[in-house]
């Protein structure tokens, strides 16, 4: 064979391999029409009050303070097996060199700023976000999510659906696998819920599961080994809280639902979403597996 010929022919074999990929992995799987989830694009601005332009697609929703970040310094660290399993914070760190450049790229905060936003009050949270922050954004929205879940009305699944719903839309990778790992952990702890009422599974099902496909499939987008760990036994939860499970999508529905999401970004003056994936970590590909001893890095 010519091989310029060949050129192009390996071209579309590399292209329909991709997409197949994405379809394999079930990107956006189970989402409801992407028009009912997405928040209004209404006050999307950041922290300058200009609409963000940049190459990533997180770049025009970040603020200075979520980029100041970036320089703080790396430790190195050596981890049991036993020990990053036991760690709630496996997937915030990094298992490369070019694995700490992703994360500081995507605007990861470090472990002390994400604990602080845990310890933040709401009030706090909301201000953050209404300056443009959206990782206090995420965190303001599992924060209603988790309100909701003790005893709230349709009003607090309603004010949960919006902030996560914004955050994802106009965030990344730390926003995607933020509120994916929530979920999983809501799942993992189902017990301490007690009996969930008409309001709370309705607003589960409704409000809050079809935002937790669309974290799991962004963070499948973005090649988020470490969030996918966590949640990869809890694909499909509702059947734990006693909901019918989730119907699998179609793949040219899927892709429906993400061009609807990218199609809102660029509404609210943001750039288009690009998928730069996650570096693979040591090991098989694409996949994160602890070993008796691994060296990891936190900041």
């Amino acid at each position: 064979m010519n091989i310029r010929r060949f050129f192009p022919f390996g071209a579309i074999l590399v292209l329909l391999l991709t997409v197949w990929l994405l379809y394999r992995f079930d990107v956006f799987g189970g989402l409801r029409a992407a028009s009912t989830l997405l928040p209004p694009v209404e006050g999307a601005v950041s922290a300058t009050g200009k609409l963000g332009v940049g190459g990533n697609s997180w770049s025009g929703a970040r603020t200075s303070v979520q980029t100041a970040s970036a320089g703080t310094p790396w430790r190195q660290m050596v981890l049991t097996k036993s020990e990053l399993e036991a760690n709630p914070k496996f997937w915030m760190l990094a298992y490369s060199e070019q694995d700490m450049a992703w994360l500081e790229r995507f605007g990861y905060p470090t472990l002390e700023e994400e604990a602080q936003l845990e310890k933040a009050t709401t009030e706090s949270l909301r201000a953050l976000a209404d300056g443009g922050d959206l990782r206090a954004r995420v965190h303001l929205g599992l924060r209603f999510t988790a309100s909701a879940m003790q005893d709230g009305g349709p009003k607090a699944f309603q004010m949960a659906r919006q902030e996560i719903g914004r955050s994802l839309v106009e965030g990344g990778p730390y926003e995607a696998a933020k509120a994916a790992t929530f979920f999983a952990d809501l799942a993992k702890n189902r017990g301490a819920l007690g009996e969930l009422g008409p309001d709370q599974r309705k607003g589960l099902q409704e409000d809050l599961l079809p935002y937790y496909e669309m974290a799991r499939g962004l963070s499948s987008a973005y090649g988020d080994f470490a969030a996918l760990r966590a949640f990869n036994t809890y694909r499909d939860m509702g059947p734990l809280f006693g909901l019918a499970p989730e119907p699998t999508l179609s793949f040219d529905a899927s892709m429906n639902r993400l061009a609807n999401i990218n199609k809102a970004r660029i509404q609210r003056g943001l750039a288009s979403l690009t998928f730069e994936q996650r570096p693979s970590p040591v090991g098989p590909p694409d996949i994160l597996q602890f070993q008796p001893s691994n060296t990891v890095y936190a900041r």
